[in-house]
């Protein structure tokens, strides 16, 4: 088993070290590659405007001055040279539950892990600064354990946050869903020695008391929470509403648009075969994608034209043409009847800082 670790805390931080240092008997092989500094807040970004340094800190140990997506982005496609078997970040210190999932560093380089197709964990502390780190990462031990044994399903990854308590009394894992929280607090203002106001963003609200399968109840009564989240943030069980609204209002012109991050078809990536087992093209993500044309709408490009939409920045994937079709979009009745033409402007690709889409245009009467 070959092991990639990364976190949002940085390369230096205890949970990280530690865990390593703890997998280190269990695995053939681990590869540490982590933000060189705090990087918690960070979500799910990427750097695309400047290029990244690595800089080694010792066998296996690599830090990178970007993000932990970037960490983990780079490893999985080209920097080192074995593909890792699974991804886990972290430990974090500090919990990751609630709405803390679309704002954390750690759980994005999971999940940027699971995105590039890999098993893919993210381990949190609920604790700042624990006091049982030990009996964390001996949880943190006998999760992985269990996972390796029984592996995930391809189309989830795993958000787990364990109770800063003696291993003893640490009493089981649960599997939970997300909790909520209060609004955050008011932004803090200040100035600095020039006079110039500056702000702190406030801080994060409490947790809105929930029922007992959310991970804020399972931490609170000393049980591991065990969160699967997925890539669909699709509202599945709202699409026969937004379908009947449509109907409701046939002659709304509406356009859904962007990066969908699905290749619906099997010809929208350059070979299939990279993408087996991967994210993009799986099953549940292509229904999500149609769901929208059975809710009533139109995508209006797929006819009108052919190109890739999408080249990744690495393995000179551009000048290949190893891309991708991923950015569409989708019409109302209203909406689709007015469209005279459709084009994807590849060009805009070319030279140096450049986006790794390129725009699809739709033409209206």
């Amino acid at each position: 088993m070959f092991l990639l670790l990364s976190n949002d805390d940085g390369y230096l931080s205890p949970g990280l070290r530690h865990l390593a240092d703890a997998l280190a008997s269990e695995v053939a092989r681990i590869a540490v590659i982590a933000p060189d500094r705090d990087c918690s807040g960070a979500s799910h970004s990427l750097t695309l405007k400047r290029p990244l340094t690595v800089t080694e800190h010792g066998a296996g140990i690599w830090s990178v001055d970007g993000t932990p997506s970037d960490c983990v982005h780079l490893a999985l496609t080209g920097y080192i040279d074995t593909r890792p078997d699974m991804v886990i970040s972290g430990i974090n210190h500090g919990a990751n539950m609630g709405e803390d999932v679309l704002y954390s560093g750690t759980v994005a380089a999971a999940f940027e892990g699971h995105n590039l197709g890999l098993p893919a964990i993210a381990l949190s502390c609920a604790a700042h600064h624990p006091q049982h780190l030990d009996s964390v990462v001996k949880s943190a031990l006998d999760i992985y354990r269990h996972l390796a044994a029984n592996p995930l399903p391809r189309n989830l990854f795993l958000n787990i946050n364990i109770p800063d308590l003696p291993y003893k009394n640490i009493k089981g894992c649960r599997a939970t869903v997300l909790g909520m929280r209060h609004p955050a607090g008011p932004l803090q203002e200040t100035k600095n020695p020039r006079g110039k106001t500056q702000f702190w963003i406030g801080m994060a609200g409490g947790r809105i008391s929930g029922n007992e399968q959310t991970d804020f109840h399972a931490v609170e009564n000393g049980y591991i929470s065990v969160t699967p989240l997925q890539f669909d943030l699709t509202a599945h069980r709202e699409l026969p509403d937004v379908a009947a609204w449509l109907e409701a209002e046939p002659d709304l012109p509406l356009a859904l648009v962007g990066d969908w991050n699905v290749a619906p078809r099997n010809e929208d990536v350059w070979d299939m075969s990279v993408f087996e087992g991967a994210t993009h093209v799986s099953t549940p993500e292509r229904e999500a994608f149609d769901a929208f044309a059975e809710a009533g709408m139109s995508e209006v490009t797929r006819e009108r034209v052919t190109n890739y939409t999408y080249w990744d920045y690495q393995k000179l994937r551009f000048p290949r043409n190893e891309g991708m079709r991923i950015d569409f979009v989708y019409a109302s009745p209203a909406l689709a009847g007015r469209v005279t033409g459709a084009a994807i402007d590849r060009d805009e690709r070319k030279g140096k800082g450049a986006s790794d889409h390129v725009p699809v245009i739709v033409e209206l009467d």
